[in-house]
């Protein structure tokens, strides 16, 4: 989902928005600290088979039958070159986005229609670039983001909601693993507890067969990798510094950055096949397809060229590609790797504002599309890339004097 780290933002985004005045043109969600000096708790680990009514009514096909509430001004024009499409979704912004076997993008990120009550944000994106429907993965009303979402290979959406609330002691949040069908109805979810019992779930990789990987931060900010399988049960659990799991593939391994400072490659076990020293100056980001080849992008130090490489599945570097594409504040926030082996990079330049950008690089890592989002300011946050080529860029659009836009742009 971002340029910030991970690992600081998004496992806390609801208690910021706790104590965040709203919205403003350039700014990201703030940091609070919910460390406490509990241990975790049991948490449920039951499902449920049938829909519930957190979900909506289903697709429509039509914008106006969305989820979600608006503004009632019109969505500012995003203008991003070589775009097939680029839509304003609603106030808020996407940390994530994911797509599905039909061509849809899911978006995942955080509503701001109301200052005081921020909301999870979850909409479907039809391949038109049409809102289909926005999911309801939050609870309405209260201060509830979704720090990390994904689809498997029957076109199932996940999303790892937090949900904050208030107690006699202060702030705590309560963390959510959920599974909706296409239609947006709920099928499963997970209770995993709450921040003051210790754990705190911030990221989450979804699989093809529907298991899933989970990065928490413990209270003495030790990263635990959990992956569940489609069941929601325990399959592993490793508990390592500063490893953040970005992506898991079919066969059930994974790829990790280490703090900034490594690329790591899991097995389906949970055990560590390789761990290669990689400098990331910002957090980077990872992704790893079903023959276990892995790509990673970010930049080495402050004001380096940005960089994306590719590791074939033994570990060996197969090439490495540096850049610039404006100047030296250039920003890589995530990546992406289809089974041909292309890689698609998300991102945002300042030379005059910020402005989200989508690379796509070939099989040999040449850079062959630059697309730039050069109206209004925007940034680019995540990327998803289907087996076609097909790229879908995520993020935030700035409004100076109005509240920031989630969208979506799509790339053939």
């Amino acid at each position: 989902m971002t340029s910030t780290d991970r690992s600081d933002t998004l496992a806390l985004l609801v208690a910021a928005a706790l104590t965040a005045c709203g919205p403003a043109s350039g700014d990201t969600a703030g940091e609070s600290d919910t460390d406490t000096d509990a241990t975790a708790g049991d948490t449920d680990t039951t499902t449920v088979d049938t829909p519930t009514t957190g979900a909506s009514d289903g697709p429509t096909g039509e914008p106006g039958d969305t989820d979600t509430e608006t503004t009632g001004e019109a969505p500012p024009e995003l203008v991003c070159a070589g775009a097939s499409w680029a839509t304003p979704i609603e106030p808020g912004e996407f940390l994530g986005v994911a797509v599905d076997s039909r061509g849809h993008a899911i978006g995942f990120g955080t509503s701001q229609t109301s200052l005081t009550f921020p909301d999870a944000l979850v909409v479907d994106v039809g391949p038109d670039g049409v809102p289909v429907h926005s999911i309801g993965a939050g609870a309405p009303g209260e201060y509830d983001s979704v720090s990390g979402g994904g689809v498997d290979g029957d076109d199932n959406v996940y999303a790892l909601v937090n949900e904050g609330f208030t107690t006699d002691d202060g702030l705590d949040t309560r963390f959510w693993l959920r599974k909706f069908d296409t239609g947006g109805a709920l099928v499963g979810e997970l209770d995993l507890g709450t921040a003051s019992q210790g754990l705190r779930p911030y990221d989450l990789a979804v699989a093809p067969d529907g298991s899933v990987v989970i990065t928490s931060l413990d209270p003495v900010d030790h990263d635990v990798v959990t992956r569940r399988g489609p069941d929601f049960a325990v399959l592993w659990e490793v508990n390592a510094p500063a490893l953040h799991v970005d992506a898991v593939n079919a066969a059930g391994t994974s790829v990790a950055l280490r703090s900034r400072d490594g690329v790591v490659k899991l097995g389906a076990d949970g055990q560590t096949e390789w761990d290669i020293d990689w400098p990331l100056w910002n957090p980077g980001a990872a992704d790893i397809d079903d023959l276990g080849n892995v790509v990673v992008a970010g930049t080495a130090e402050d004001g380096a060229p940005l960089t994306v490489a590719r590791f074939d599945a033994d570990g060996s570097l197969a090439w490495e590609t540096k850049f610039t594409l404006r100047n030296q504040y250039d920003e890589i926030a995530n990546v992406a790797i289809n089974s041909a082996g292309t890689v698609a990079v998300a991102g945002y330049t300042q030379t005059d504002g910020w402005k989200a950008f989508a690379l796509r690089l070939d099989a040999a890592g040449e850079i062959v599309e630059e697309h730039h989002c050069d109206e209004p300011e925007s940034r680019g946050e995540a990327i998803a890339l289907d087996e076609a080529g097909r790229m879908f860029l995520a993020g935030i659009l700035f409004q100076d004097g109005a509240e920031n836009m989630a969208y979506v742009a799509a790339f053939e």
